[in-house]
Parts: structure tokens; sequence; C-alpha cells
């Protein structure tokens, strides 16, 4: 789980642990979607905004608000999801 600097919480979805890299694939990616990503040795959650001319991807660093390139989906660690609520055990 990452904080980010207005103090909103954003967990990683785990419904790709299976990957040992943890790293994504180009048809995974998604226009508008939100990822983590590593941007200046730090994990931020960053908005694919759209598709660039150049190769990959042009987003929002949600953490800075600047404009950041995504040149590779290897670069997404997964995408930013909701808290999810574990269930617990009954007894």
């Amino acid at each position: 789980m990452w904080i980010n600097k207005k103090n909103e919480r954003i967990i990683l979805d785990r419904s790709r642990e299976g990957q040992q890299d943890g790293s994504m694939k180009k048809n995974e990616v998604e226009l508008d979607g939100v990822y983590i990503t590593k941007v200046s040795g730090r994990l931020v959650p960053v908005r694919i905004l759209r598709e660039s001319p150049y190769g990959g991807w042009d987003a929002t660093n949600l953490a800075t608000g600047r404009a950041v390139r995504i040149r590779s989906a290897a670069r997404l660690r997964g995408r930013a999801g909701e808290a999810r609520r574990t269930p617990t055990p009954e007894g």
C-alpha cells in the first residue's frame, strides 16, 4: 500500500500475483487506467492518458501532477486498486 501526498491510499491490485517479475504486458494496459510505476526511484501511481506517437504512453504522475512518459509496459508494476476487504474466519 502507498499513501500519496493527499493521504489517499493506493493499493496494488493483487490479481496478477502469479507473475514472478510483476511486469505487465502491452495488451493489459488500458487508457485512463491508474497503475503503480517507479518514477525517479519511487513507486507512485500514474494515470495513462494516451499512446505516445514515439511508443509507449503519455501519463500523469498522480503524486506530483507532472507529465511522464512510460516507454514500456514492463515499467508498470500493476493496476492501482481500491482497498479490498479480506474475509474474516467465522468461528
